[in-house]
């Protein structure tokens, strides 16, 4: 299953924004309550479709993906998940270099 980000507006002028990477939902961070970031990240959008939103037409829309992108890559170094394919082909990568290490986190989830 591939990971979604979506948000919820949580109090007035707040929306927390969240990611859902297999069966988990990650908390991401907060932000001023925008129109257009409503409008856009409510039912959810792949990570695919948050990279093509650095060309969206609304600068708050650019600004907030460009944030989550960040806050995704902590979240993936934080809790061992991969939600990008760069980080997947990476971890494999690491994986058929040092086979036999056994301090290394491998991902929890397959992209």
């Amino acid at each position: 299953m591939a990971a979604k980000v979506y948000c919820r507006t949580t109090a007035k002028g707040v929306q927390t924004y969240y990611l859902t990477a297999g069966k988990e939902d990650y908390y991401l961070f907060d932000a001023d309550y925008r129109k257009s970031n409503k409008e856009f990240f409510s039912q959810g959008r792949y990570i695919q479709e948050l990279l093509d939103a650095k060309r969206h037409n609304s600068t708050s829309v650019r600004r907030i993906s460009t944030r989550l992108i960040n806050a995704v890559r902590y979240i993936e170094s934080e809790y061992a998940i991969c939600v990008f394919q760069q980080t997947a082909k990476k971890q494999q990568k690491k994986r058929s270099n040092k086979m036999f290490r056994k301090s290394e986190r491998a991902c929890a989830i397959a992209v």
